[in-house]
């Protein structure tokens, strides 16, 4: 049973992952463009020393409802900018 659950959850984030990189992280690096085309529109900013970077966190739960108050609980109480935080 547990082989079967470890084999679901590596196959769920698999699957996660390969969503995210097709349709949700376009993102590149401005060291690295695509294309010659792509290089004459790469721009680089400086990174912000006034405003943090908005970071994203992926909650992956499943029969996990005792679990998810203390979870969401500790993302709360996080000493970081609430507007800067995207949970998925």
């Amino acid at each position: 049973m547990a082989a079967r659950r470890s084999a679901t959850l590596a196959c769920s984030l698999l699957l996660l992952s390969a969503a995210l990189l097709r349709r949700g992280c376009r993102a590149r690096f401005a060291a690295e463009p695509d294309s010659e085309h792509d290089a004459e529109e790469t721009q680089v900013f400086p990174e912000s020393p006034v405003q943090r970077p908005t970071v994203l966190v992926a909650i992956l739960a499943r029969n996990a409802a005792h679990a998810l108050p203390h979870f969401l609980g500790c993302l709360e109480r996080l000493d970081y900018p609430k507007s800067r935080m995207a949970i998925w």
